[in-house]
């Protein structure tokens, strides 16, 4: 029996795309009919929600597996998938296997193909580095070209996502984390977050991500009692050092002692004074790179 087919696609009023098919067929005398929701083929915007359902109607009960690509979808065994935020890992072809006593059918392996659509995005900020993005991802240069345009359309749309960076101030979930008010207002959007970070937070003097010379590991085994409170959070210690173990006497290494710092380098003593975090923060992004003495 030939499938008969409705509509292609439709959308309701929250997004979500919902596609429509039907098949029929006969398992030893027994009308199994599925209803299933997809389509032949379908192009959708990255972000989006992608529903696909199938309704069985035969003798009861059915069993579900959802396949992409001839690959069973792990953990896909219901009557309905959902994809949410669907991005270009998502896109495949995509069908169903259901299965009775009677025995099994399965739709199409070509039945759709999500073809993932970049959303529209904002021009690059001046903060971004494309030069650093695409040096550290030379992967990308040959699919998006050697350009700020291409590398900040690639980043805005799946580097973050997939932990890529483009310098060694900002990683995008430290960031989050260590600024509580962004995390109220943004939530986990990352792509707001970034964008926050390139227009404001650094000129703000805001932390993009805990430094990269500060060893997490190192400030926990030399001071224990923290563990209790903090476990392995680096941004968790990071930030007890620099709201108080800095003031404490506490260390991360075996290299940097605070007030020897200032004693040892008079340029900073002079511009910093006693500020004791000005002179941490100048240690673990400039003066380790520099060679500068921290230590007796």
């Amino acid at each position: 029996m030939s499938a008969s087919r409705g509509r292609p696609f439709s959308l309701d009023m929250s997004g979500t795309i919902f596609f429509s098919k039907q098949l029929a067929q006969i398992f030893s005398g027994i009308f199994f009919v599925l209803s299933f929701a997809l389509a032949q083929a379908a192009q959708v915007t990255a972000g989006s929600t992608v529903m696909m359902s199938v309704t069985a109607d035969g003798t009861a009960p059915f069993s579900y597996q959802w396949k992409k690509n001839g690959i069973n979808v792990v953990g896909a065994t219901a009557a309905t998938l959902t994809i949410t935020n669907i991005q270009s890992t998502n896109a495949g072809s995509y069908s169903v296997q259901v299965a009775n006593t009677a025995g099994s059918t399965t739709s199409d392996i070509n039945s759709i193909t999500v073809t993932v659509a970049p959303a529209s995005i904002p021009a690059p900020p001046v903060g971004f580095d494309w030069q650093g993005y695409l040096a550290r991802n030379p992967d990308l240069i040959a699919g998006y070209g050697y350009t700020q345009t291409g590398a900040w359309s690639h980043y805005y749309n799946f580097g973050l996502y997939e932990g890529r960076v483009f310098d060694n101030l900002f990683r995008v979930d430290e960031y989050l984390a260590l600024n509580p008010d962004l995390q109220t207002g943004l939530g986990s959007n990352r792509q707001a977050a970034v964008w926050h970070w390139l227009m404001y937070g650094e000129t703000e003097g805001r932390f993009g991500r805990v430094p990269l010379n500060f060893d997490s590991e190192s400030y926990l085994t030399r001071n224990l009692d923290l563990l209790a409170g903090y476990g392995h959070n680096k941004v968790g210690l990071w930030l007890h050092y620099w709201d108080h173990g800095i003031f404490e006497g506490r260390v991360f290494d075996d290299l940097f002692r605070v007030d020897e710092y200032l004693a040892l380098n008079s340029d900073l003593q002079a511009a910093f004074g006693t500020d004791r975090q000005a002179a941490a923060l100048h240690w673990l992004i400039y003066g380790k790179s520099e060679g500068r003495h921290a230590h007796f």
